[in-house]
C-alpha cells in the first residue's frame, strides 16, 4: 500500500530533471526505470480534433518543453 501511494504520489508531483553523466551512468548500470510524463506545451488542453495515431492534431511542445 505505501508503494502505490507513494507511486502515485509521484505521478501528480512536478518535478524538474536535467540530464547528468552520473545519471545516465546509474541507468546503464542497470535496475533501474526511467518514467518520462509529458513537457512545457504550447496549449492547455488537447485539441477537439484529438488524436493519438496523428501527431498533427495533438499539443505541440513549446520551446522550454523541447529543452
Amino acid at each position: 500500500m505505501i508503494r502505490l501511494a507513494l507511486a502515485l504520489f509521484l505521478l501528480v508531483v512536478p518535478a524538474a530533471a536535467h540530464a547528468t553523466d552520473a545519471g545516465w551512468a546509474l541507468l546503464r548500470d542497470g535496475g533501474h526505470v526511467v518514467l518520462l510524463r509529458h513537457a512545457m506545451v504550447t496549449g492547455t488542453t488537447d485539441p477537439a480534433n484529438f488524436d493519438i495515431g496523428n501527431c498533427a492534431t495533438q499539443v505541440n511542445l513549446s520551446a522550454r518543453g523541447k529543452q
